[in-house]
């Protein structure tokens, strides 16, 4: 029920904050402030220095997943199925869009528009300024007990939404409209997001394998199994992948 600050040196404690319920969403630092999302269904932000609150908003829904910071406004979805939109400054409420289903993932906000994904298998685009939908993407098949709901998080670039679905498909969509480009199957759900570097994919799937695969046609790349379910968003950096699984080790793999 914590969040933690700790000195990055030699990893002694500077202040820890309580809130009402588990922290699943990822905080951020901006601007002397820290930021985050509850599962007692608040969104909360802090003094950096000392973890004082600065406040807390009313009460939006469980956030399990994290957030987006733009134009000093806050876009974080719940899992009563609605997306937020709030004002950085003082956790106000600009607007509020229906999603239907938990979200999970942290929104993507790209020229205007925010994009977002929920358990029920859909992708949503939705207008920056006012939260209107401007289209929705429903995935179908999979052969999980979850089948085609989404936990990952989308990524948008150069026009084109990559994203994970639990139906065990890396889909790639237009941006613009929600059209599928193409959709690659692999062994497992994804739940972890994927990265785009140097036009390559990156991700894990449940049955503890790590694909990289090409994002202008979902080619297969390269592949390695690593161990047990791979819900963690790889991290690519200096030519290396870091990454972690269920199995307790965390990889680096070139």
């Amino acid at each position: 029920h914590y969040i933690y600050c700790l000195n990055r040196k030699n990893g002694t404690l500077i202040w820890k904050f309580k809130t009402g319920f588990e922290v699943d969403c990822s905080s951020a630092v901006i601007d002397g402030r820290v930021s985050f999302g509850g599962e007692d269904g608040f969104f909360y932000c802090l003094n950096f220095d000392d973890g004082s609150l600065v406040y807390k908003t009313e009460r939006l829904g469980s956030m399990e997943g994290s957030f987006a910071a733009v134009d000093g406004r806050i876009y974080i979805g719940t899992e009563h199925g609605e997306l937020y939109c709030l004002e950085m400054r003082d956790g106000s409420t600009v607007w509020k869009a229906r999603i239907g289903a938990d979200s999970d993932s942290t929104p993507a906000v790209v020229n205007g528009l925010v994009y977002t994904a929920a358990e029920n298998g859909a992708v949503y685009c939705f207008r920056q300024s006012n939260g209107e939908l401007v289209w929705k993407y429903q995935a179908l098949g999979g052969t999980t007990k979850d089948r085609s709901g989404f936990w990952a998080s989308p990524v948008v670039v150069n026009d084109r939404v990559y994203i994970g679905s639990s139906n065990a498909h890396m889909y790639c969509l237009t941006a613009g409209g929600g059209e599928v480009v193409w959709r690659r199957r692999v062994r497992a759900p994804i739940w972890g997001t994927a990265p785009l570097v140097d036009g390559r994919l990156v991700f894990g799937d449940k049955a503890g394998w790590l694909y990289s695969i090409s994002a202008d046609d979902g080619s297969l790349i390269s592949e390695l199994k690593i161990g047990d379910n791979i819900n963690s968003t790889p991290a690519v950096l200096g030519g290396r992948i870091f990454v972690g699984a269920f199995n307790g080790k965390l990889y680096c793999v070139r």
